[in-house]
Order: structure tokens, then C-alpha cells, then sequence
């Protein structure tokens, strides 16, 4: 997978660096779209109810629940693909090359990924919304990632631990 940042959880500037980085690589992509007009996707996933995973059990299992999320999307993703820190407990994945049904079959892959997050003193059951769009060479990538944002929150809405999704 494309390497966004070493640093997956911790100070606000790791979080601005990954996502920083991310979004570049997006642009780039982007940018190559107009070359290749080879299709590709922006989705945002985030960790459903992580709140009440920092309050019940401490900010130190909330990290192992970030690292661990993010390690199990990195195994997941192909080698040209990259995902990396947005805010929070979100993420931001760039699927170059990629058609929006093939965001289905990620989804499920991580669901079964990271359904289960041993914390040391226990495992948990873990859950996450995602949504996605699908590119189409005409939209900027800020517009791109806010469509995708507005595609999670209709997936929490809808009841959370699912996938929602629109071609741009």
C-alpha cells in the first residue's frame, strides 16, 4: 500500500501531516485520472461509537483500536491504493484504478477485519461506516472527500457498521 505516514495515532500533528499526505496523494491521483481516465475512488470510514471506547475502557485502548484499524486496512489495500488518518477516529482511502463496486468487496474484508480488537485485557467488537464516490475527472478532490463525508453520516443514519455510495 502506498505509505501515507508512520504515525497513526497520537499529537494533532500526526493527524495533520497523515492527512495532509493523503489528500495529496488523492490530487494526484487525480490528476492522473485526466491522463489515463482510468476510474477511481475516494471513501471515508469511520470507527462507529469509538467515543464510548475511550470512555469505558481508556484512551490507551482507544489507541490500540486506531493502530489496530489501521494496520488491518493497510493489509487490505493493494499496493497502488493508500488510506491514511483523516481526524479522529475517521480515514480517508484512495482507490486508484478502482470502479465504486469494487469498494463493496473492502468493506467487507475490513468489517471481518477488525470485527474483533483484542485491548489486552479483552477483545472488543468493532464496527465501522463508510462511504464512497466514485470519481468522475470533472469534481476536485475536496468536493470528492465531502461527498464521501456526507455518504458516512447517511450510513450512521441508516443505522451504522455499512457501506453507502454514489458515482460523482
Amino acid at each position: 500500500a502506498y505509505e501515507i505516514s508512520a504515525c497513526l495515532v497520537g499529537s494533532e500533528m500526526c493527524i495533520r501531516d497523515s492527512r495532509r499526505a493523503v489528500q495529496e496523494y488523492a490530487e494526484q491521483v487525480r490528476n492522473e485520472f485526466a491522463q489515463t481516465n482510468k476510474p477511481f475512488v475516494l471513501a471515508l470510514a469511520d470507527i462507529d461509537h469509538f467515543k464510548s471506547v475511550n470512555d469505558t475502557y481508556g484512551h490507551d485502548a482507544g489507541d490500540i483500536v486506531l493502530t489496530t484499524f489501521a494496520e488491518r486496512a493497510k493489509l487490505l489495500i493493494r499496493q497502488h491504493d493508500a488510506v491514511g488518518r483523516w481526524g479522529g477516529e475517521e480515514w480517508l482511502f484512495v482507490l486508484p484504478a478502482t470502479e465504486l463496486s469494487a469498494t463493496n468487496g473492502l468493506f467487507e474484508r475490513l468489517r471481518k477485519a477488525v470485527a474483533e480488537i483484542d485491548i489486552g485485557t479483552q477483545t472488543l467488537n468493532i464496527t465501522f461506516s463508510m462511504g464512497a464516490v466514485q470519481a468522475d475527472g470533472q469534481t476536485d478532490v475536496t468536493s470528492l472527500i465531502n461527498q464521501a463525508d456526507e455518504l458516512l453520516y447517511k450510513a450512521k443514519r441508516n443505522g451504522r457498521d455499512q457501506l453507502c455510495t454514489k458515482t460523482s
